[in-house]
């Protein structure tokens, strides 16, 4: 947990929402596609949106330094004082992922991703309504389920990608047909 007023503590959480007794099938799937990146890793096209994805977050936050929200920033100095965080500000920051995030290699967050949960320390949390009808595994299924799914031998992830535009015809443009005020 990382949170803004406790000493950092290296957490990995994996969460799924479910229907009503779909717990262990949520738990399945989380587990499975955990293992499959244990086994096989990222694809460079994971990797890839990943970091487009992070690239815009930090863009958007740069592009609103004017209005962000004084909350936001007292946090920064409360981590800095509680955890001894620099506080670079968001110029600094937009600065540092421009020019570091690139490059992040797939071979270095694969590496990492070996280090996320071990067998040590793992805590399974199964949360849902107090109601009528809805029951929970028990510990039994679900540390029976945790062992039958973390030893599959599972394939790799493949890419599907689109081979053709979204859109194969030009478009044509359209005219204001009216104006009303």
């Amino acid at each position: 947990y990382k949170g803004p007023y406790l000493r950092p503590q290296e957490l990995f959480a994996l969460e799924a929402p479910v229907p009503d007794g779909g717990h262990l099938g949520g738990l399945s799937a989380l587990i499975e596609e955990f293992e499959r990146v244990r086994q096989h890793g990222f694809t460079a096209g994971e990797l890839a949106r990943q970091k487009r994805k992070v690239l815009s977050a930090v863009e958007n936050q740069y592009k609103n330094r004017k209005t962000t929200d004084s909350a936001s920033l007292a946090n920064e100095h409360v981590r800095s004082v509680t955890r001894g965080q620099t506080v670079p500000g968001i110029e600094v920051t937009w600065e540092l992922y421009q020019r570091d995030l690139p490059g992040i290699s797939l071979q270095e967050v694969n590496e990492e991703a070996h280090s996320w949960m071990p067998e040590r320390n793992r805590v399974v949390l199964i949360e849902g309504p107090d109601k009528e009808g809805v029951t929970y595994p028990k510990e039994a299924k679900v540390l029976e389920e945790l062992a039958k799914v973390s030893t599959q031998t599972l394939s790799a992830y493949e890419e599907e990608g689109v081979d053709s535009p979204l859109i194969d015809a030009a478009l044509v443009p359209g005219s204001i047909v009216g104006i009303e005020t």
